[in-house]
């Protein structure tokens, strides 16, 4: 248990100093205006019918989100989250580490857009990675494939507020407990903070007609 403990620490702390410290650069030149990150605070729980029925059914989620945007319609990110996902007196907690593709639904379904459209965007996402987790006296790791959605409004050029829910599906049967059901399914709903990197003209604050236009 030591050396898992240890070993996830070590994965964890290397994880997120090389996405800090790959901001820190990215926020130094205007080249990377492809590039965002986003911060997540919210709550967490369990698919399970006694969880939702009880009011310990909640947890503590967090996470950070590392993207690369290719152009106004989609990009790909990678991200670690945080979850509680304690039932009753029971303490259960994961560390997640994911590949995710996102997909502007907003500029997919509506290419032409007034300015003030323009800077509210909702957002699919998918993607799959690794669940350190820990309950009771199990330490294991599983398969996460998450799926979300996520409405995002520009504040200014490079600060945007979003509202997000995931769902995130499990290969564990039980995540270290007997009665989460057949697979472990985490749902999740958080607010978040995302920074735009490089110039005020990021590819996220751009129309997509006039990036096409510009093609």
């Amino acid at each position: 248990m030591t050396n898992f403990t240890t070993m996830k620490r070590i994965i964890l702390l290397a994880t997120c100093g090389a996405l800090f410290s790959q901001s820190s650069l990215l926020a130094q030149t205007q080249a990377y205006s492809y590039w965002s990150a986003k911060a997540t605070v919210g709550l967490n729980r369990s698919q399970n019918v006694e969880a939702i029925l009880s009011s310990d059914g909640y947890g503590f989620a967090c996470g950070f989100e590392l993207e690369r945007t290719f152009n106004p319609l989609w990009g790909i990110a990678g991200g670690y989250t945080f979850l509680d996902y304690s039932v009753y007196r029971q303490r259960g907690v994961a560390h997640e580490i994911t590949a995710l593709t996102n997909l502007n639904l907003s500029n997919l379904v509506s290419t032409f857009r007034s300015e003030n459209w323009q800077k509210f965007n909702v957002y699919s996402s998918i993607g799959v990675g690794l669940s350190f987790y820990h309950a009771g006296s199990s330490n294991n790791t599983t398969i996460v494939i998450p799926f979300g959605v996520s409405a995002e409004y520009a504040l200014s050029p490079r600060i945007s507020l979003s509202l997000n829910g995931e769902r995130r599906w499990h290969t564990s049967r039980t995540m270290g407990f007997q009665d989460l059901g057949e697979r472990a399914v985490l749902w999740s709903a958080t607010v978040g903070l995302r920074f735009k990197f490089g110039s005020q003209q990021h590819i996220r604050n751009t129309p997509l007609d006039e990036y096409v236009g510009d093609l």
